[in-house]
């Protein structure tokens, strides 16, 4: 009995240090708006740029495509003889126009989501070197956080290590 009381009392007494020890030791915990970050990028400015250039090239194909329709349906006036490979033909051509915006839609959102990628990596990359010049353990999100203080906003600082001066 002696011993086994002895060796618990050991056991719990050699916890205590480690864990007074793990008390002392606080974690310093930042956060970064990457939402600002992102627009504030010049590729995410690019992005924009794809984007206006990439819907304007896929409205003039489906107005080609319209365009052909048309006439398509004007010839099928003039001549009854080839009305059946005309109508064949209009119906491939409705159906392209129908599915065209969609597939810009998954078109543009595959580039997108590779430049946002790209963007992240950057932003991952300076929060890193952040986090390490001002001695944080911890880089989050805000949108993750319902509150934080804004001494522990980290953002401005970020921005300056990716060559982004804001006002």
């Amino acid at each position: 009995m002696n011993f086994r009381y002895y060796s618990l009392l050991f056991i719990l007494l050699s916890f205590i240090p480690f864990t007074q020890s793990q008390a002392q030791n606080t974690f310093r915990i930042g956060y970064i708006d990457q939402e600002h970050i992102i627009i504030q990028m010049p590729q995410y400015k690019e992005l924009k740029e794809i984007e206006r250039t990439h819907y304007t090239s896929w409205i003039n194909k489906m107005r080609q495509v319209y365009q052909e329709m048309q006439d398509l349906w004007r010839g099928c006036i003039r001549g009854e003889d080839a009305a059946k490979w005309r109508s064949q033909k209009n119906d491939q051509l409705e159906k392209e126009l129908r599915e065209m915006p969609e597939l810009a839609r998954k078109q543009f959102q595959r580039i997108k989501n590779e430049i946002i990628k790209g963007i992240k990596r950057k932003i991952a990359t300076a929060s890193a070197q952040v986090c390490k010049t001002h001695n944080f353990d911890i880089i989050l999100n805000k949108s993750a956080l319902k509150y934080a203080p804004p001494q522990f906003d980290l953002t401005k600082d970020v921005l300056k290590n990716l060559g982004i001066h804001k006002d």
